[in-house]
């Protein structure tokens, strides 16, 4: 069976060699609703931050790649530490497979859930539930003309990962009662204040063991391109996927 590693990759690859096509792009999009980050994911994450001395800057970073299921692709997110990115892939290949984790996209989630329209955010946020679902339901009823529009102007804006904060997790995993199941990753597009066009987004969610209830929703995710910052060899998952 192939590594989580050697699927990653070859994810990524395919992603990188179709991601022009619009028509093709679009039915990616439309196969599902959301990714998801569970708990244990989580910890193996937090046991490298906490090495590192709880980084500020320390970031997941979740590569978007199509893999085969069901003779066909599927959309699929890889993610992996920023720590982690930054070392070279060849000679850390077993640290790589420690740390790689990977998320279907996602039509249904099981059992009932109930969107929260409550201030759960940190009042630092100033992010609401009504501004998620907003955001979420732009994508919806956007997404095929939105996705079309760059492809057709700006075909090397197609995102290719996106930067999720750790404190974002932190504050979901550990600091929300009761006891959070899962994060719920969902596309998004805000207005851009520039100029009033959309920007690719995405919305995070918590999920709670016991209520089905999500909440606490989570907006500093940057998509990359554009938003790339300007580190040097921070991507290196995604430099030996593109050279292999």
């Amino acid at each position: 069976m192939a590594t989580i590693l050697k699927r990653a990759t070859k994810a990524i690859l395919r992603w990188n060699e179709l991601k022009t096509d619009a028509d093709l792009i679009i039915n990616y999009f439309n196969q599902g609703s959301f990714f998801a980050i569970n708990r244990e994911e989580y910890d193996t994450w937090k046991k490298t931050w906490e090495e590192q001395g709880k980084p500020k800057d320390f970031e997941i970073h979740s590569y978007v790649g199509l893999v085969p299921r069901n003779n066909e692709l599927r959309l699929a997110l890889f993610f992996i530490d920023s720590y982690t990115d930054t070392q070279p892939v060849k000679g850390n290949k077993k640290y790589y497979n420690q740390q790689l984790k990977q998320s279907i996209y996602k039509r249904t989630l099981k059992g009932t859930i109930a969107i929260t329209f409550k201030g759960y955010n940190a009042p630092a946020n100033g992010f609401t539930a009504e501004e998620a679902m907003s955001r979420i339901q732009s994508w919806k009823l956007y997404k095929g003309e939105w996705l079309k529009t760059l492809l057709s102007k700006k075909p090397n804006d197609m995102v290719q990962l996106f930067r999720i904060p750790f404190q974002d997790l932190v504050d979901l995993f550990e600091t929300t009662q009761p006891i959070i199941k899962d994060v719920i990753l969902q596309m998004g597009l805000i207005q851009n204040e520039n100029d009033q066009t959309l920007d690719l987004d995405m919305v995070l969610w918590s999920q709670k063991i016991k209520e089905g209830v999500m909440g606490f929703p989570r907006d500093f995710i940057q998509p990359c391109p554009p938003y790339c910052g300007d580190k040097e060899n921070q991507y290196n998952l995604l430099y030996y996927a593109l050279e292999n």
